[in-house]
């Protein structure tokens, strides 16, 4: 059984961190190809990801500074999905 939006939502943000499985990939991958919302949900996770990425690059934020903001993202992920 394929899984819903909101666990493909959770799933995107967890593989950020590290990667799925290959039998949950496979999953998402199908969710994916079905559902356009999703699709532009994990690209923007990605835009973002890799934006917060760039300016840590960039520049030399204490690991305080980039904790909070990745706290920050995750509450907003969070209350997104419970609403």
């Amino acid at each position: 059984m394929l899984p819903s939006c909101k666990q493909v939502a959770e799933k995107l943000s967890e593989n950020l961190d590290q990667p799925l499985s290959g039998g949950m990939w496979l999953k998402v991958k199908f969710h994916l190809i079905m559902c356009r919302v999703c699709r532009l949900y994990g690209k923007q996770i990605e835009v973002t990801s890799n934006t917060i990425k760039s300016i840590d690059e960039d520049c030399e934020a204490s690991p305080e500074v980039r904790l909070n903001v990745e706290n920050s993202y995750r509450e907003l992920h969070v209350k997104k999905n419970d609403s």
